[in-house]
């Protein structure tokens, strides 16, 4: 049987899973927006704004990894 404290544990583990998918969803989300006013100004011509975007991009994506390794060292904590 489980007992409280264990309960209460996981309660609040799955809530910061939540949290992080929620947050990892909006990231996905601003990457594809970058993704396509980037090809749109690609388009139009305009190569200034490729540079910047594939910056915030990189950044987005070290978000997204570091959430990950968060995620598996609190997976391994008991």
């Amino acid at each position: 049987m489980i007992s409280e404290q264990e309960q209460q544990r996981h309660r609040q583990r799955a809530a910061v899973y939540v949290v992080l998918l929620m947050f990892n969803l909006t990231l996905i989300i601003l990457q594809i927006w970058l993704f396509a006013g980037t090809l749109e100004n690609l388009i139009a011509g305009k190569f200034s704004v490729a540079i910047p975007a594939a910056v915030v991009s990189v950044i987005c994506a070290g978000v997204n990894v570091w959430m990950l390794v968060g995620l598996y060292r609190m997976e391994k904590r008991p």
